[in-house]
C-alpha cells in the first residue's frame, strides 16, 4: 500500500522539506506562483466591490432631511389611527385585551374625536405662487438688460474710468445670492452716489443709458419688490388672514392625535400576541406568499 500510494503522489509538486519551521530552505515554486497569483488579483476583486458597490446606489446617496421625515410621519398618523380603531372596533378579543391596560369607550371615542378633527380641517385656499406676473415682467426686462446694456456699459467704464469703474461694478455678477434685480438696483445706487458731473454718467449716456433709461431700469427693480409680489400674490389666489392660524390648528391636531396613537399603539404592541390581531390593527404586515410557501 505504501509504494502504491507513493506512486499516486502528483511528481509536479516537490515533497515538503524535512527541515523545520526556522530553516532558510526556498519554497516551492509552484507555492510562490499561487500566492504572487493571490496578491494580484486582490486589487481587482476590490475594484469590482467598489464599483458594484456605488452602482447599488449607496454611495453618494443624500440623507433624508429629518424635518422632512417628522413631517411625513405626522401627516400619516391619520391613516394609521384610522387602522387602529376599526381595528379595535371589529374584535371584541382585541377590545378585551386592551381594556385590560384601560383602553374603554371612552378612549376609543376620544380617537375617534381627534381623527375627525383632523379630517376636518380643509384647505380652500390656493397656494399662493411665488412671483406675479408683474414680478415675472420685471425680470424679463432686468435680465435682457444685464445681459446687453450692464455688460456693455462695464467694458467701456474699465477702459475709459477704470478706478471709478471697479467700485462701481464690485461684486455685482451673478451668484446664488445676487440676481439681476439686486445686480441692478446696488447699481443704479452706486451710480447715484457718483454725482451727476461724474465722467461716468456722461459716458453711460453717449452709450445709450442715460435719465430716462435708468428711470426704466429703477422701475422694474421697484416692481421686483418682495411686499408687493406677495400682495398682488395673495389678492389673486384669494388666500385670507388667518390661513396661518388654520395651519397651526391642523398641526396642533395632528400632535394631540399623533400622542393617542403612539400611547395605545405601543399597548397594544405589549398586549398582543397574536400576529393576527397586530395586522389586524395595522400593526405588522401580512408576509408575501412565497414566504409563507416556504418550508
Amino acid at each position: 500500500m505504501g509504494g502504491r500510494a507513493q506512486a499516486v503522489r502528483d511528481d509536479s509538486r516537490p515533497a515538503p522539506s524535512a527541515k523545520g519551521p526556522g530553516s532558510s530552505a526556498r519554497r516551492p515554486e509552484w507555492h510562490e506562483k499561487r500566492v504572487e497569483t493571490t496578491r494580484s488579483s486582490r486589487p481587482d476583486r476590490l475594484a469590482s466591490f467598489a464599483s458594484s458597490w456605488k452602482a447599488s446606489g449607496m454611495v453618494g446617496r443624500p440623507r433624508r432631511n429629518s424635518d422632512t421625515s417628522a413631517r411625513s410621519t405626522l401627516e400619516g398618523t391619520p391613516r394609521r389611527a384610522l387602522d387602529f380603531l376599526c381595528g379595535v372596533a371589529s374584535s371584541a378579543e382585541i377590545f378585551g385585551l386592551l381594556a385590560t391596560a384601560g383602553y374603554s369607550k371612552k378612549v376609543h371615542e376620544e380617537g375617534l374625536r381627534l381623527l375627525v378633527g383632523v379630517a376636518g380641517c380643509l384647505e380652500t385656499t390656493v397656494t399662493e405662487p411665488r412671483t406675479s406676473r408683474t414680478h415675472e415682467g420685471a425680470m424679463r426686462v432686468l435680465r435682457e438688460w444685464y445681459r446687453t446694456v450692464f455688460r456693455r456699459l462695464r467694458v467701456a467704464a474699465m477702459r475709459l474710468f477704470p478706478e471709478e469703474a471697479r467700485g462701481l461694478f464690485a461684486n455685482l455678477d451673478l451668484s446664488k445670492s445676487v440676481d439681476e434685480a439686486l445686480a441692478a438696483r446696488i447699481f443704479l445706487e452706486r451710480l447715484d452716489a457718483l454725482g451727476a458731473r461724474s465722467g461716468l454718467r456722461t459716458l453711460f449716456a453717449e452709450r445709450g443709458f442715460g435719465r430716462d433709461e435708468a428711470a426704466r431700469v429703477g422701475d422694474a427693480v421697484d416692481r421686483t419688490a418682495p411686499p408687493r409680489v406677495a400682495r398682488e400674490a395673495r389678492t389673486r389666489a384669494g388666500a385670507k388672514p388667518d390661513a396661518s392660524k388654520r395651519d397651526e390648528s391642523r398641526q396642533a391636531r395632528l400632535e394631540a392625535l399623533r400622542a393617542w396613537y403612539v400611547d395605545w399603539s405601543e399597548t397594544a404592541r405589549t398586549l398582543l400576541v397574536r400576529r393576527d390581531h397586530a395586522i389586524r390593527l395595522g400593526l405588522a404586515r401580512r408576509k408575501p406568499r412565497a414566504q409563507r410557501e416556504t418550508p
